[in-house]
């Protein structure tokens, strides 16, 4: 699409963003945290670029991007809906039982737009949505985007594996971002 950066977009990153196997897959949100890394780009709603600390991944970096697949997992880390609710929680379902509790038809509408929109409007305002990650590194000063991870594959991976991907799909590439790109990567089952 003309972009600036896209010599420095590994082709792995290119066919996922292409890719129509997944229809709930917004390659825009994606597009959109990738223009505001190199300053081109509107303001973000989502967290703040983040190096990884540990080894193996370490020298690279995550941005998180949002679509409206995520829009459940930020809903429920607002409320902490999986653990039970919190504070604020309790304190909304308070609120709306206080102040529209004698006419069940408002407060069940008030309660839901609140528990879906407001959490929204609110981890928004404050750029802590998060969603799936934008794996890149920095080298001499320029951003490398190279693959797209979800929380869940880091999980189920580990890091030596996350990072046999991302080597697998960009150390061809870009081999002056891997420790060492001679070696290749042990595939396994790593998908790539």
């Amino acid at each position: 699409m003309g972009r600036p950066y896209a010599n420095r977009v590994s082709l792995a990153l290119a066919f996922r963003l292409l890719s129509m196997a997944d229809r709930h897959f917004d390659p825009f949100g994606v597009l959109h945290e990738l223009d505001q890394l190199e300053g081109n780009g509107d303001y973000t709603l989502t967290k703040a670029a983040l190096p990884f600390t540990k080894a193996p991944l370490s020298g690279f970096w995550h941005k998180h991007f949002f679509s409206a697949h995520h829009l459940v997992r930020n809903i429920n880390l607002r409320w902490n809906v999986r653990g039970g609710g919190n504070k604020a929680f309790d304190q909304l379902i308070d609120e709306v039982a206080r102040e529209h509790g004698n006419h069940p038809a408002r407060w069940q509408a008030v309660l839901a737009h609140r528990l879906t929109f407001g959490a929204y409007k609110e981890r928004a305002s404050e750029r802590r949505l998060t969603g799936d990650w934008i794996i890149y590194a920095v080298h001499e000063g320029t951003n490398y985007c190279l693959d797209l991870a979800t929380h869940e594959e880091a999980k189920a991976y580990g890091d030596e594996r996350l990072y046999e991907k991302l080597q697998a799909g960009s150390a061809a590439e870009f081999p002056f971002l891997f420790r060492d790109a001679r070696q290749p990567p042990n595939l396994g089952d790593v998908e790539v």
